[in-house]
Parts: structure tokens; sequence; C-alpha cells
């Protein structure tokens, strides 16, 4: 089975939060109706010269097929400038990405991923809330459910020289909306939350931490320093 690194992009490190909601599934196969976070853009890195690729994203990948879809925030070194899109992968080394848009150090971002419906495929959509963002709203159909959640900070390459400024960022109002069972309330309450880490190592020694594991409210904070 793929993981989050192997699926989306596999020169990628950093720090990865993953949540498998498989056994949650309903019916129809569907474990995830609903994922989504919100957080602060950070500070401009600083490094001179600096020529990392960064990456913040929540995303949902299938445990099957291996495709990821993710609303993602990306530092581009040749615009020295933040931008949120929308991305998908096939699993494979393909992937297609909507928008574009530029967004400024402080600005709040709140992103969700939905499922739509299941016809003869599973109907997905990567979004950010606001009206600016609608041509980062990415739609996609795939074979197999997506019921695996990630939170993921990801650089290439990945000193930490390269990193923002600031201490940390927090991925915060982290939320997972889980279908009925047998027409009752799913019963979890808490996320289950696995941490891997590769390439990136911070002065303090610290990577990705959970604060809040609540399924209506929960927080990751991902350290730079």
């Amino acid at each position: 089975m793929k993981n989050f690194k192997e699926s989306y992009k596999k020169e990628r490190q950093g720090y990865f939060a993953t949540a498998d909601f498989s056994h949650n599934a309903n019916d129809n196969g569907v474990a995830v109706k609903f994922f989504g976070a919100s957080w602060a853009v950070p500070s401009a890195p600083v490094s001179p010269n600096n020529t990392a690729l960064l990456d913040l994203m929540i995303a949902l990948r299938s445990n099957t097929n291996g495709t990821v879809l993710a609303s993602t925030l990306t530092w581009y070194p040749d615009s020295q400038a933040w931008f949120a899109s929308c991305i998908y992968s096939d699993g494979g080394i393909d992937f297609t990405s909507k928008g574009r848009v530029k967004v400024e150090p402080g600005d709040i971002l709140e992103a969700g991923i939905s499922f739509v419906k299941r016809n003869d495929m599973y109907s997905y959509i990567a979004h950010f809330v606001g009206e600016k963002f609608n041509s980062a709203a990415h739609a996609i159909k795939t074979t197999s459910a997506m019921n695996i959640a990630g939170v993921l900070f990801d650089a290439q390459p990945p000193e930490y020289i390269n990193l923002p400024p600031d201490e940390c960022v927090r991925v915060r109002n982290i939320s997972v909306e889980l279908p009925m069972l047998g027409g009752l309330p799913n019963p979890t309450d808490k996320i289950d939350w696995e941490f891997e880490s590769g390439g990136v190592h911070t002065p303090s020694g610290r990577g990705g931490v959970l604060v809040d594991d609540s399924i209506g409210a929960g927080e990751i904070d991902f350290y730079f320093k």
C-alpha cells in the first residue's frame, strides 16, 4: 500500500500525519464525507538564494489505487511568493493542479475536501473557502473511495534553513465528517493520527506535533525551528 509520500511526489521530504478511516466505511465504501482544516500562511523564507519548494496541505488518499486529492499551499521560489491550489494525483507520476492563487503571509486559509456522490465512480471536490479561490476548486472522479486523511508539510530541498522564520505553523480546526452507520451517527470522536518524517531536521528536534486529536476541532503543529 502506497503512503502519501509515494503517492504524491516521491522526491519530497518533510512531516506527514495520516489517519486511516477505512474501518468506518459505509455500504458504498465511503468512510470520509468531509475533511477540512485552517491555517495561517507562514512568513516568507528568508534564506538567501533560497530555491526550496515548500508545500503545506490537507489531503485524502485511496488505500486501493493510491490516488490523492489535496488542498495545497505552496511556496514557489521562482516567484518568491505563496500560492493556493488544489492538486490531484492518479497514484502514479502524473498530477493535475487547479488555480494558482497568490496569498500573503498571515492570511487565514480554510480548506476542505468533500465526497460528492457515487455512481459508476466516486466523485470528490477539493477547495479553499472564499470567492478569491474559485479557480482552485478541483472536482475529480476516481474508481476507489479515498478514506485516508493526511496533513502534510514537505520541502525540497529539506534543509531547515530554507524554511519560514516562524517557530511553527498551526493547522487548526481539523475536522472529519463520517457517514452514518446502520442509520446511526458514527461514534468515533478522536482521530488516530500516525506521524512519519524524513529529511527535515530542525534545531529543536521537533517536527509534526499533535496538539488535539478531536474529530471536530483538532490541531497539528509543524515546527520550522
